[in-house]
């Protein structure tokens, strides 16, 4: 129990564990696996109901499932680190930058 809650409190101090949005897109840290997406490559984000708990997920556009090879459904973002999911769902959605640029070529 106390190497869990010295993990625990590490990662509140040095932010292992993050979500960033910046003008790139939505870069998502967790402790064993991180994701990034553009704000290009989604459509939205929404509360799905499993298991009698709010999950936040994120909807991906049709080409970037197709590039990514994944099934058309909803993306797990496990991002809301002890806030109401409601409020991160909000700051979510209000965050995607829709302004047209160029696309970067991975």
């Amino acid at each position: 129990m106390l190497i869990i809650s010295l993990l625990s409190l590490l990662d509140q101090i040095f932010e292992w564990s993050r979500l960033c949005i910046d003008q790139k897109g939505y870069h998502l840290r967790g402790w064993f696996k991180n994701h990034s997406f553009a704000h290009y490559e989604i459509e939205n984000f929404e509360l799905v109901e499993y298991s009698g708990k709010k999950l936040l997920t994120v909807n991906l556009t049709e080409s970037t499932r197709e590039c990514l090879n994944l099934p058309d459904q909803p993306f797990p973002f496990p991002c809301s680190f002890g806030r109401p999911v409601d409020e991160v769902l909000s700051i979510l959605n209000s965050s995607i930058d829709r302004t047209p640029r160029r696309r970067l070529q991975s």
